[in-house]
């Protein structure tokens, strides 16, 4: 079985680092920035990045998911992607292998 190792930052800086089995959960509280425009007031994430790694032989796996959130129009409290991006990387431990 594989452990992820798993790192949470927010705003560029860590918040979280802990090794993750599969199945389990990793949760993480972001302040949120208000942001004012001329007739509006809302809410919005400063940038919020998960590093993981999942290192067994003979290959390794690490992944960036980055993102930010604002709060949604329809005042349910639910979010919304602002930016979103996803980074996936394997590198093989095997001489010669691709």
């Amino acid at each position: 079985m594989a452990t992820d190792s798993v790192r949470v930052l927010v705003g560029g800086r860590t918040v979280r680092r802990r090794d993750v089995d599969p199945g389990a959960s990793l949760t993480v509280h972001v302040p949120t920035i208000e942001r004012r425009t001329r007739s509006d007031l809302f809410h919005v994430s400063p940038p919020i990045a998960f590093k993981v790694v999942q290192a067994r032989e003979p290959h390794t796996i690490r992944a960036l998911l980055g993102f930010v959130l604002t709060e949604g129009g329809d005042e349910t409290g639910s979010c919304s992607f602002v930016h979103a991006s996803l980074s996936l990387r394997t590198i093989s431990h095997v001489p010669g292998a691709p």
